[in-house]
């Protein structure tokens, strides 16, 4: 592995970071820097500051590399030795800019001919391909608003382009697990639904996608539905049924 000049320009090394010691690479992983793009490099260039990403994302322009591939960043704790990482520019509630999008696809595609990394969105640790940093959890670093649900969203931009890039089709959703999903239960289905509720914009609650349907969750689904027709979801007194089953779900894209 090496400085990837085709993609990025490079600006490290960094005293941050462990040489060498990059294993499987699974997937890139998305975090905002809550700040300016000169602020984040100086702050990853600082040894007190313990932190670093391989890749950062300005607003404008190319995508700048701080780390080589073959050492491992500092930036998502257990994440570490399994993702790249990038470190967009802005906070978390933004969007991304085009050159970002492009820039993060350009990246994934990369990783996809080189590394054999899937150009598809991954939600839980372990999982191949774009995920962010707060799927990790507690694990990573405990960062629920990194980097914010309109980037979580934007996901779905870099991995149409990055399957352009590469000439492939962009990959489906999640299928229907089978079964409905009603308050109460748990599992990798809710959680999937939750992070998909959380990237459109309806929040899950403290607990974030914590594959536990409670009330907020709950709450989250309902105006969810309320706001797609499609979902053919809605009470005859004109209440949401907060249940997802086969059309809530087509209509969610999870």
């Amino acid at each position: 592995m090496a400085q990837w000049t085709d993609v990025a320009d490079w600006i490290g090394p960094t005293p941050n970071r462990n040489p060498g010691e990059m294993g499987e690479v699974l997937g890139l992983c998305v975090h905002v820097d809550e700040g300016t793009e000169a602020g984040s490099e100086t702050w990853e260039r600082n040894p007190q500051a313990q932190v670093s990403s391989t890749f950062m994302g300005p607003k404008t322009g190319r995508p700048r590399q701080m780390v080589d591939t073959a050492d491992m960043a500092w930036a998502q704790a257990a994440g570490n030795k399994n993702y790249f990482s990038i470190e967009f520019e802005g906070n978390s509630g933004d969007s991304l800019t085009q050159d970002q999008i492009e820039g993060a696809a350009q990246i994934l595609a990369k990783m996809h001919r080189e590394l054999g990394v899937p150009i598809q969105l991954a939600n839980f640790p372990g999982e191949r391909g774009l995920i962010y940093h707060a799927a990790g959890g507690a694990a990573w670093g405990g960062h629920p608003d990194c980097p914010g649900a309109p980037i979580i969203a934007d996901r779905v931009w870099i991995i149409q382009r990055a399957a352009q890039l590469v000439g492939a089709p962009a990959p489906a959703s999640h299928p229907y697990p089978g079964y409905m999903l009603t308050e109460g239960i748990r599992g990798p289905s809710v959680q999937l639904m939750q992070h998909a509720l959380i990237a459109a914009g309806y929040s899950c609650g403290p607990a974030g996608a914590d594959g536990i349907f409670g009330p907020d969750t709950r709450t989250a689904l309902g105006r969810f539905q309320l706001d797609h027709p499609a979902c053919q979801s809605t009470r005859s007194n004109g209440s949401a049924d907060c249940i997802c089953g086969p059309k809530t779900w087509s209509v969610l894209r999870p």
